[in-house]
């Protein structure tokens, strides 16, 4: 069994209520990697699914930072694509 946050990935995706109501079915991501004492709380972003693939192999890989993509997320808080 993994504990969220215990080692790589350092990033969940998770499907709630809002996924399954929202038309666009905005799957949850949380950033749980980032151990910073400075921040508040924990940040997430919502990605529609045809994106989901990108945030995975970007932070897999190392090549972006979470807050690259929520940086990017629409005003709603919702990753659509770059």
């Amino acid at each position: 069994m993994k504990i969220v946050g215990a080692g790589p990935p350092y990033y969940v995706f998770i499907a709630d209520s809002r996924t399954l109501s929202d038309p666009e079915h905005p799957i949850l991501a949380v950033d749980t990697g980032n151990e910073d004492p400075d921040r508040d709380g924990v940040p997430t972003l919502r990605v529609v699914p045809s994106e989901m693939a990108a945030i995975e192999n970007n932070l897999s890989l190392a090549n972006m930072d979470f807050e690259d993509f929520a940086s990017s997320a629409d005003e709603d808080g919702v990753f659509r694509g770059f």
